[in-house]
């Protein structure tokens, strides 16, 4: 219950769906596509290391959000830092 209560704190509201009665959504902001589709992104990601060490997966996973919230413009900073300096 306490790991409920720390997103509270943040401000997320916390909402659940019920898989076994085939619901994945209840209203138009409580769905789990997002929440999938970060995870799959970032397990495909942390591989790549062939491992993450339990001390720094926090780092690893901090990171990870950042480039997936980022991901689109981060794309186009790159290409223009590329343009630049060729």
């Amino acid at each position: 219950m306490e790991k409920l209560y720390c997103i509270v704190v943040y401000g997320y509201n916390h909402k659940k769906v019920n898989h076994n009665k085939n619901e994945f959504t209840k209203e138009k902001d409580t769905h789990i596509n997002g929440i999938e589709s970060f995870w799959s992104w970032t397990k495909r990601r942390l591989q790549k290391f062939n491992g993450v060490s339990k001390r720094l997966f926090s780092e690893y996973l901090l990171e990870s959000e950042w480039r997936f919230n980022h991901r689109m413009k981060l794309r186009k900073y790159l290409r223009k830092l590329l343009k630049f300096t060729s």
